[in-house]
């Protein structure tokens, strides 16, 4: 009698997680459910947002094509109604070149996972005017579709920690994504300096450690034609909406620190003082 074969057993593995909440969903929701403008224009520009990134991961950048074409093609973003996941396998990593370190070659697949988080984010800024918090963990994840693609199981600690950074910022009002200690001190473990950090992927804010959205919005000059109209995008958005909304105890806050922070980069890494938010 033919012993049958032993059925690999589920076992979650080092995962980046990204967990987003889109700011200001429910009260689009409790204004607008009536309207199917409103529903069809969000639905609209959320959806044009996945087809950007999915245009993105595919995307030519010359000498570095094959490198990304590796990298996001492990990159999985979901979107549940104001929730996007982000999540990428960070374990038996292909070398994206033959001359780096094993310190060096999980740095670039990690900047390669902010870099995505980040334009995602900034794609809905510009096209939609809405912004996220969230966390970033590198935790254990494991997900599986249970009878077919259209069902998700997961069983994720690393989604779980990403959701508790995610309920802490809401406490505290601030609409910024964390970034928390796997990820932040992950090269501490090979006694290197912290590429993330010096590249300027992460930043700190007292005790949090923040991501930071501007560092994938590129400075050359001959991309001019790309940077100037999404930081133009975004600074309509962030007037318009502290227009609206900054007479709200509750709300306005959150548009004094995206203010804060988007004039601050303009100003000191674009060079651009012309597009900062005058309110």
């Amino acid at each position: 009698m033919t012993a049958e074969p032993e059925q690999k057993k589920p076992k979650p593995i080092p995962y980046l997680v990204g967990l987003l909440d889109l700011l200001g969903y429910s009260q689009l929701v409790e204004e607008f459910q009536h309207d199917p403008s409103v529903i069809e224009g969000v639905e609209s520009v959320l959806s044009g947002a996945l087809k950007m990134m999915e245009k993105i991961k595919s995307a030519r950048l010359g000498e570095h094509t094959g490198m990304w074409n590796v990298v996001a093609e492990k990159i999985r973003f979901r979107l549940i109604s104001d929730t996007a996941l982000i999540t990428m396998p960070f374990v038996d990593l292909p070398r994206l070149s033959e001359n780096v370190t094993a310190s060096d070659n999980f740095a670039m697949w990690m900047e390669s996972f902010l870099a995505s988080v980040c334009l995602f984010c900034l794609v809905i800024a510009g096209k939609l005017g809405y912004f996220f918090r969230g966390g970033i963990i590198l935790g254990q994840h494991y997900e599986s579709n249970p009878c077919d693609s259209r069902n998700l199981f997961m069983f994720s600690q690393a989604l779980v920690d990403a959701n508790k950074l995610m309920q802490e910022e809401k406490k505290l009002g601030t609409p910024r994504i964390l970034v928390g200690e796997s990820v932040s001190k992950f090269f501490e473990q090979y006694g290197a300096k912290n590429p993330i950090r010096e590249d300027g992927w992460i930043f700190d804010e007292g005790v949090a450690t923040v991501l930071n959205l501007y560092n994938a919005i590129p400075q050359q000059p001959k991309r001019e034609g790309t940077t100037a109209p999404l930081l133009e995008d975004i600074r309509k958005a962030l007037l318009g909406g502290y227009e609206k909304h900054g007479s709200i105890d509750h709300i306005r806050p959150k548009y004094e620190w995206l203010i804060g922070y988007h004039n601050d980069q303009v100003t000191r890494k674009f060079n651009r003082p012309d597009l900062q938010v005058i309110v």
